[in-house]
């Protein structure tokens, strides 16, 4: 014991290492915490499971081809929201 004092100086950086490995050696005490699962166990086969059903990937598709170019203005009008 001794010479472990010795090792660490007393002072700024002994009162840290001590702390810090009082620390350590009381959390390695401690008894671990349960397993969290968010549900029934994945492992098990006869756990059911809920149905599937098929979307197809292009639903709701719209094509969306260039069109001629309209005046700026016009465009500006019709997404502005109405006068007051």
């Amino acid at each position: 014991m001794k010479s472990l004092c010795m090792h660490f100086r007393a002072g700024r950086t002994g009162t840290v290492v001590g702390v810090t490995f009082l620390g350590l050696l009381t959390l390695g005490c401690a008894a671990l915490p349960e397993q969290l699962t968010a549900g029934a166990d994945p492992a098990d086969a006869a756990v059911r499971a809920p149905a599937t059903a098929y979307r197809p990937v292009l639903n709701g598709y719209l094509s969306q081809r260039p069109v001629a170019p309209a005046r700026w203005r016009d465009q500006n009008d019709r997404a502005a929201p109405g006068r007051q």
